[in-house]
C-alpha cells in the first residue's frame, strides 16, 4: 500500500507539470494564432486595394509595349506576407488547404513579375523595344493580369476562413476584397486574358 501511495506522490507533481506544460503551448499558439491572422489581415487588406492600380498597370504596359514603347512595373508582393500565410496554414489545419492556395498563387505572380520587369529592363539596356521583346512584354502582362485576378481571388478566401475563425476581424474588409475582385473582373480582362502559363513569350 506504502508503494502504490508513493508511486501516486511522485505521479501527481509529473501529471501537474506536463499539464501546465500543455496549457502554456496551448495558450502560446492561440497568441501566434491570433498575431498571424492580424498580419496576413492587414497585409492582404492592403495588397488588395492596390490590386486595381496593378491591373491598370499591366494593361498600360501591355499597349504600350505593343506600339515599341516602355512602362515601369510598379507592384510587390511582400515577402513577410507570403511567410505569415504560410505559418498561418500550418496553425490552423481547418483552412490550410486556403492559405496554401494563396501562398502558391503569390509565388506564381512573383516569379511572373520578375520575369515581366527582366522584359522591361531589357527593352530600356537595349534603348529600344525590337518586335519579340514587344511580343514579350505584351503576352507577359496579359498573363499576369489573369493570375493577379486569380490571387485577390484567393485573398477574398482567406480573408473569409480568417474571419470564419475570428469574428472580431472587421467584415467590411471582405466586403471590399469581394468589391474589387468585381472591378477587376469588369476592367476589361477578356477571354484572352484569363489565366494562362506564364513565361512562354
Amino acid at each position: 500500500m506504502n508503494f502504490w501511495l508513493d508511486v501516486l506522490k511522485l505521479l501527481v507533481p509529473v501529471g501537474t507539470a506536463f499539464s501546465l506544460i500543455w496549457a502554456r503551448a496551448a495558450y502560446e499558439k492561440r497568441v501566434e494564432l491570433r498575431a498571424k491572422r492580424e498580419c496576413v489581415w492587414r497585409g492582404l487588406d492592403q495588397e488588395v486595394s492596390l490590386a486595381v492600380g496593378a491591373f491598370a498597370n499591366l494593361e498600360t504596359i501591355q499597349v504600350r509595349a505593343l506600339k515599341g514603347e516602355l512602362a515601369v512595373w510598379q507592384m510587390e508582393i511582400p515577402e513577410f506576407l507570403i511567410t505569415a500565410t504560410e505559418r498561418l496554414a500550418e496553425l490552423d489545419a481547418k483552412h490550410a488547404y486556403i492559405f496554401a492556395e494563396l501562398v502558391g498563387l503569390a509565388r506564381i505572380v512573383r516569379r511572373d513579375m520578375e520575369l515581366l520587369t527582366d522584359y522591361i529592363k531589357s527593352g530600356y539596356i537595349n534603348s529600344h523595344v525590337p518586335p519579340l521583346l514587344q511580343t514579350a512584354i505584351s503576352k507577359q502582362a496579359q498573363a499576369l493580369r489573369g493570375d493577379l485576378l486569380q490571387l485577390v481571388e484567393s485573398a477574398v478566401k482567406v480573408l473569409n476562413a480568417i474571419h470564419a475563425g475570428d469574428s472580431q476581424f472587421d467584415r467590411q474588409v471582405v466586403d471590399r476584397a469581394v468589391h474589387t475582385v468585381r472591378l477587376l473582373k469588369t476592367s476589361g480582362l477578356s477571354a484572352a486574358d484569363q489565366p494562362v502559363a506564364a513565361g512562354n513569350g
